[in-house]
């Protein structure tokens, strides 16, 4: 299936919603960009993601070593956001795209429709 991309004039009221349904999923980031990728936070309980600006976007993490704090992880420039599903229609991730070259994938554990995950943890 393709990736759903998401209207910027509608990231806030979609990362809004996206933190609500998908509070702590466990979710692996991964930084890409050239040829190198970078683990930034893996099966981590995902937090939030919101928007600051235009073109900012916060995804927080809740790690072992800072049980009560998240871990903010921040897309500067932010050009694309992408909600991905599968075939199915369970909820796999997102891609955010910077317009300073990095990729990030935020994917979760198991792709699974949120009725089935919400309320296991």
């Amino acid at each position: 299936m393709e990736d759903e991309v998401i209207p910027r004039s509608e990231w806030s009221e979609f990362a809004d919603a996206f933190s609500r349904q998908h509070e702590k999923w466990l979710t692996t980031i991964r930084m890409n960009e050239g040829n190198k990728t970078e683990v930034l936070a893996e099966n981590a309980p995902l937090k939030y993601l919101t928007t600051r600006g235009e073109s900012q976007v916060h995804i927080g993490v809740m790690t072992r070593d800072e049980p009560k704090n998240p871990v903010d992880h921040v897309v500067q420039h932010t050009s694309r956001i992408a909600f991905k599903e599968t075939e199915a229609g369970a909820h796999k991730g997102l891609r955010i795209e910077s317009e300073e070259g990095p990729t990030y994938d935020l994917e979760f554990r198991s792709a699974s429709p949120p009725e089935e995950v919400n309320g296991k943890i």
